[in-house]
């Protein structure tokens, strides 16, 4: 942990905000820790870095940076390339 870090409770208060974004489509087929990240990435505006390939139904709402398709080589890299503001 440090400065940058920040640590969500798993509270009313997360369960208020997140309660309308697990019905959508895709966050409502995602279960447990994966449906907390994905909420917390869609609250925050963040990208989602994971080997967990059941993130792609809620892509078209959060940013997935999936790292398999780096295994060879570090692709992750053009996704935050892309998002750079000039």
């Amino acid at each position: 942990m440090d400065e940058h870090s920040i640590i969500y409770d798993i509270n009313q208060d997360l369960i208020r905000k997140s309660y309308e974004i697990v019905t959508m489509d895709g966050f409502s087929m995602l279960r447990g820790a994966d449906l907390l990240f994905a909420c917390i990435a869609y609250l925050e505006k963040a990208s989602l870095v994971t080997l967990d390939n059941d993130f792609r139904q809620v892509s078209h709402y959060i940013s997935v940076i999936n790292l398999n398709e780096s295994r060879e080589a570090p692709k992750y890299r053009d996704s935050f390339e892309m998002r750079q503001v000039p």
